[in-house]
């Protein structure tokens, strides 16, 4: 495929009848993408079936700063149980663009690896949400 445009991108990565190259490759063309509806299809994407699409959103998120951040900690509170889920949205936080993100995450990295990570996680990112939401 030739360069995509975030249109272009979108209409691949909801298409479910392209294959996971496709997606993945439309995935890398909305890294860095802002605004609202990239990154709630980028989210979602972090339930992927497929370890490699999870993993592309995941970076792709990271592409993205600041706006991440919130939606991927609300996704944690809702989805945060499973390790699939916990393991890209480490990747989105960890390798964050923005290192405010890097820093203000760490106690929700801090959980993802610790004992009953499953429910630190989410208690973790619920936590942090209702701080920075007030």
């Amino acid at each position: 495929m030739d360069t995509l445009g975030q249109l272009e991108a979108l209409a691949i990565l909801r298409d479910s009848d392209r294959t996971d190259i496709e997606h993945e490759t439309a995935i890398h063309a909305l890294a860095g993408y802002t605004d609202d509806e990239t990154i709630a299809v980028l989210v979602q994407t972090l339930h992927d079936d497929e370890f490699g699409v999870r993993w592309a959103a995941a970076n792709a998120l990271a592409y993205c700063g600041k706006a991440a951040l919130l939606p991927v900690l609300r996704d944690l509170v809702a989805h945060g149980t499973g390790v699939n889920l916990r393991e890209v949205a480490q990747v989105a936080l960890s390798k964050n663009t923005d290192p405010g993100v890097r820093e203000i995450s760490k106690p929700v990295l801090a959980a993802m690896k610790g004992p009953a990570a499953d429910l630190a996680t989410s208690q973790a990112a619920y936590e942090l949400l209702k701080e920075l939401e007030n």
